[in-house]
């Protein structure tokens, strides 16, 4: 009995043993977390990325906005002074069909502030669009989707009608025209 007690010479060898598979347990460990976490700040990355991406499609519909807008002014401006031409100077009925020709034009060509390719920008409510007073308000929702992330912003469109008078006057900023408001970001 006593010579078994005496003879150390395995010890060492189960003491290495039992340090590399601590050593290994630890490794594997931080090796694990270390790719969790690389994976949760690419798919954060590529969240973030999504958001932006689709906030550009609404950025884009902002400026189609812009060129709407002006084209209709420019448009219906075209159409009074041909009016007046043909009708003589009467003020009330030419400001009148510019207000109702800058309708339709906005109401007529508001597809092309849309987009079909990635981002997909459309119209999400009211489904009929329509002036309200001086303005037109729709809520407007990009859909962006990049493998497994998929990102939808939706905003409030406001577009105003002009004054006519500053129309003449050529004193219309039509940045003033045209409003987001009510941003809202969700993922799916």
């Amino acid at each position: 009995m006593k010579r078994y007690l005496r003879n150390n010479s395995g010890s060492t060898l189960i003491l290495l043993v039992i340090t590399i598979a601590i050593t290994t347990v630890l490794g594997m460990s931080l090796l694990i977390v270390t790719t969790m976490n690389y994976k949760l700040k690419k798919d954060n990355s590529a969240i973030k990325q999504a958001e932006y991406l689709s906030e550009a499609g609404l950025n884009d519909s902002y400026v189609q906005a812009y060129y709407l807008v002006g084209y209709s002014i420019a448009n219906s401006l075209e159409k009074v002074q041909n009016y007046l031409e043909v009708h003589g100077s009467n003020e009330q009925e030419a400001e009148e069909l510019f207000y109702n020709s800058y309708k339709l034009n906005i109401i007529g060509d508001i597809d092309s502030i849309l987009s079909n390719t990635n981002p997909i920008v459309k119209i999400v409510a009211p489904i009929k669009l329509s002036f309200i007073g001086r303005s037109m308000r729709f809520t407007l929702q990009s859909k962006y989707a990049n493998y497994d992330v998929v990102q939808i912003t939706y905003v409030d469109l406001i577009i105003e009608v002009p004054n006519y008078s500053e129309i003449l006057l050529n004193n219309v900023n039509i940045s003033e025209l045209i409003t987001f408001e009510n941003w809202v970001f969700s993922g799916e």
